[in-house]
């Protein structure tokens, strides 16, 4: 592999670098499959940038983040998204006195009062 390709293929380190020049903070990447017996394993890997998500497939974790990466740049570069992505939603409280207590109870422990 020659420097030139070699360059190319780091998809992960040009999405980081085009997202934190942009301002829009660092891509999350997540592994949410692993299939397929030890010796021929296959992963896949979501990538999310704000509202938008891409996953990468293959076989191994580094190779299933590389192609979400390269599908997310390429995105990012052909569509020529100007604007950040949107955030995400917060679905947790805002504050610890908007939180409610939770209790937990062994199974079997809950009856019914007639």
């Amino acid at each position: 592999m020659n420097a030139k390709s070699a360059a190319n293929s780091n998809f992960v380190g040009k999405l980081q670098e085009v997202t934190m020049k942009r301002g829009w903070g660092e891509p999350e990447y997540e592994t949410i499959a692993a299939e397929g017996p030890a010796h021929c394993r296959q992963f896949e890997t979501k990538v999310t940038l704000g509202d938008r998500q891409f996953v990468g497939k293959g076989v191994n974790k580094k190779e299933s983040k590389r192609k979400a990466a390269e599908a997310m740049l390429t995105s990012v570069e052909e569509t020529g998204f100007s604007e950040p992505p949107k955030k995400k939603l917060a679905l947790s409280p805002k504050t610890p006195a908007d939180m409610k207590p939770v209790t937990f109870v062994p199974a079997g422990g809950l009856h019914s009062i007639s």
